[in-house]
């Protein structure tokens, strides 16, 4: 048996059994046999968002996605495995889409992150890529086993070009899977936390580690997660369903953003779940495919 299959039959029976960083109690997932029913059948699940982006001192309607997808991971040289290395480990990929337009141009940000599928909740990492009509920008963070590599590359003067090394603290960009594994594992109270790639290019300034606290409470529709970071006026909330696979029904991200026009303004990015599939879409690449 290769160690990717070691690493998953061991991820299965564990079942995510990992003490989470909360007060409150551990409330088991699904059993192996219905998580892998629906993370290991052979298609990802896509779904996607209607959005108001919050830019420029307005909101921005546009469409969000989340893509899910299992997938074997080589972490030394942090890509996938593409040729069944032995050494290989499950990962829970995301590719997180946003696409709106300000005013005549567009915006295109897309943000993937890769979690080690071992019960750990572990980021291995994460890279971001903002398009828009006046340039475009690069950031990626790495797991090196005891701390995470950070470099941006950017058109803007603001934001780079720079490397960085950065502790061992939750990653912000780390939660959406989380969130999908067993959103009772997510971190509660006290935190730091290295804050989102989206967030930190919209500002224009090199991210910093941030104090927050953070909460999971039961709503009306499922479980509301809740991250106040203290050394600004930010508040994110993720709208995520009580039941297997967990899914995100929606999120806001609310904070006083860059000044235009002599005046910053606080507002409130809005996302709202409108369908959701499973499907094989790495093959659905034909004319045929697009209805």
């Amino acid at each position: 048996m290769n160690s990717f299959l070691l690493s998953l039959c061991t991820f299965l029976i564990t079942c995510l059994v990992a003490v989470p960083a909360s007060s409150e109690p551990f409330v088991p997932t699904v059993s192996t046999e219905t998580f892998r029913g629906y993370w290991f059948d052979g298609t990802g699940e896509i779904t996607t968002y209607r959005l108001e982006q919050a830019r420029y001192g307005e909101l921005h309607e546009g469409t969000a996605t989340l893509i899910f997808v299992t997938e074997p991971f080589l972490p030394v040289k942090q890509v996938k495995d593409e040729k069944g290395h032995a050494h290989s480990v499950p990962v829970l990929k995301l590719n997180f889409v946003k696409n709106f337009n300000t005013g005549v141009y567009p915006y295109s940000m897309m943000l993937s992150t890769f979690t080690q599928l071992d019960g750990s909740g572990r980021i291995l990492k994460a890279s971001e890529t903002t398009q828009d009509w006046c340039g475009h920008t690069f950031s990626q963070v790495n797991w090196r086993g005891t701390h995470f590599d950070y470099l941006r590359y950017s058109y803007f003067e603001a934001e780079g070009d720079f490397t960085r090394r950065v502790e061992d603290v939750w990653q912000e960009d780390q939660l959406w899977t989380l969130a999908r594994l067993n959103p009772h594992t997510l971190p509660t109270g006290s935190i730091q936390i290295w804050p989102g790639a989206f967030y930190t290019r919209l500002i224009h300034n090199p991210p910093v580690q941030q104090e927050a606290t953070a909460t999971l409470k039961r709503s009306r529709n499922g479980l509301r997660y809740r991250v106040e970071f203290s050394k600004t006026d930010r508040v994110l909330e993720i709208f995520i369903k009580d039941e297997f696979p967990f899914q995100i029904q929606g999120w806001e991200e609310t904070y006083t953003g860059i000044a235009w026009n002599g005046k910053a303004k606080r507002l409130k990015t809005k996302a709202t779940a409108i369908h959701s599939e499973k499907s094989d879409y790495w093959n659905r690449h034909r004319n045929s495919d697009r209805p």
